[in-house]
């Protein structure tokens, strides 16, 4: 199956606010190790402009707020195809993966 490629505007043209630039000046990279309860990815950064998450670990791994679970985490992994998704927001990030065998990689720009 062919990768996703998602097209992601430069600026925001939503309408909400003046047409804030979505282009960083930084990026941070890393790999975290989620556990069988919610595993903090990134913290929250008020300057971050997007993140690219990718989960290809063979493990479930659900995304979501410092309350996340399987039950309403986005899941990330279907356990036969690499999962990557950018979100747009500085809140702080979570994961959770019931068997704790899930990794999680990210590029953040801010």
């Amino acid at each position: 199956m062919p990768p996703l490629v998602l097209n992601i505007p430069l600026v925001d043209s939503s309408g909400g606010g003046g047409g804030e630039s979505l282009i960083g000046d930084n990026i941070a990279t890393g790999q975290v190790n989620i556990g069988s309860s919610p595993t903090q990815i990134v913290p929250a950064r008020a300057a971050r402009k997007s993140i690219t998450i990718s989960c290809s670990s063979g493990s479930a791994i659900y995304i979501g707020n410092s309350s996340v679970s399987s039950s309403n985490g986005l899941k990330q992994y279907d356990a036969t195809n690499d999962t990557v998704i950018t979100l747009h927001v500085t809140c702080a990030i979570y994961g959770i993966d019931p068997g704790a065998m899930g990794v999680a990689t990210y590029l953040e720009v801010y």
